[in-house]
């Protein structure tokens, strides 16, 4: 529990609400997936036991937020937790770092060597955005921090930015308690003991210490932000990709990538049997075979063979479209028809448009 009557403890308040200020104030535009990501990270903060589709259906009644489940499934993908033991690993080690984190913040210098220790652990062959899931853990464990908007202004921080923002807490934790301070007990070259320094110098050493260490993580700061950025453009490009193929595979334009195969399949059918195709329509053959191509160099791939017959239970249909009757409990099976393959970005296996499929039901006399 924060000793929030503490003097020290509410000047590490006071710092760390200003930091979020300063952080906040430098996203001039918001980014809905950055946002997004965020909110679904806080629920997971609360309970970590949440399926794509249960998160989904949380962040719309509790933060009026909508969203697909493909969204979701990008993010749980994303950051590495699309089963529940890693998300059991990830966030349990998380709920034990923002402890240590609370501790330390009342001034215990042996949890804070702890913190940091585990911290680097945690963090070690791990990417940038799993800061995201400590921040937000220890804004929804820790009551104190919760300030104003705090809270709601750090959904808005993308991976160095709440990287940083970690830093200056820990920054404001080492300052007020005086921890790793400057040490002049330490003999000097010529082998003389140092004069002992007044408090008033030992003070001004450690600003000295706190000023060369924040302009430091200031230039590290702008250098990961412009590498993040460059990160947030390609995200961007390949999001536009998908969209693309997406929208060629939606019902409106008649689903052009499931009947590319279909005629691919005629096309093959009609050269076996031995027809002469008339040279009108050899022009549409040569196109149909071109854009088979373009696909598959784009490495835009079907997901199931078409037209095959699949057994199925309820949690391998989850993010399917599937037509037929209710399973009546997670172990039914059921055998289903693929009337569409669905589509994948195989590159960066990332799905494009859903696989649907029909229950089959065999006709009783």
């Amino acid at each position: 529990m924060l000793e929030t009557k503490n003097t020290k403890v509410q000047e590490i308040l006071k710092e760390i609400h200003r930091k979020v200020h300063q952080k906040a104030g430098r996203m001039d535009r918001m980014s809905t997936d950055i946002v997004l990501e965020n909110i679904a990270v806080q629920a997971l903060c609360s309970n970590m036991k949440l399926s794509p589709g249960a998160c989904r259906e949380v962040l719309k009644e509790k933060f009026a937020c909508s969203c697909s489940d493909n969204d979701m499934i990008r993010i749980y993908r994303d950051f590495k937790i699309n089963s529940f033991d890693k998300r059991q690993e990830i966030f349990v080690d998380a709920t034990g770092i923002v402890v240590l984190l609370e501790k330390s913040m009342n001034g215990d210098k042996q949890a804070f060597a702890l913190y940091r220790s585990t911290m680097e652990k945690f963090m070690e062959k791990r990417p940038d955005r799993f800061y995201r899931i400590i921040l937000m853990m220890a804004f929804c464990n820790i009551p104190a921090l919760q300030q104003e908007k705090d809270r709601e202004l750090i959904t808005n921080l993308g991976n160095t930015l709440c990287k940083y923002l970690v830093y200056d807490i820990e920054n404001a934790i080492t300052y007020t308690y005086g921890f790793n301070k400057h040490h002049s007990s330490a003999p000097s070259k010529n082998g003389n003991t140092p004069k002992t320094k007044s408090p008033e110098q030992e003070r001004l050493l450690q600003k000295l210490a706190s000023l060369e260490s924040a302009l430091e993580q200031s230039d590290m700061l702008l250098r990961d932000l412009q590498n993040e950025f460059d990160e947030r453009l390609e995200a961007v490009k390949l999001q536009e990709m998908t969209e693309f193929f997406g929208k060629l595979n939606s019902d409106k334009y008649g689903c052009i990538l499931d009947e590319l195969l279909m005629l691919r399949k005629g096309m093959d059918a009609v050269k076996k049997s031995g027809y002469v195709l008339p040279l009108e329509i050899n022009g549409l053959l040569i196109m149909v075979r071109k854009l088979v191509q373009f696909l598959r160099d784009s490495h835009i791939d079907p997901m199931l063979k078409p037209e095959s017959l699949r057994t199925v239970k309820a949690g391998d249909i989850e993010f399917w479209n599937y037509e037929g009757k209710p399973f009546v409990n997670a172990e039914e099976e059921k055998q289903v028809k693929v009337i569409s393959p669905g589509w994948i970005y195989s590159e960066k296996q990332v799905q494009i448009s859903r696989p649907k499929v029909k229950e089959v039901v065999e006709d009783v006399d």
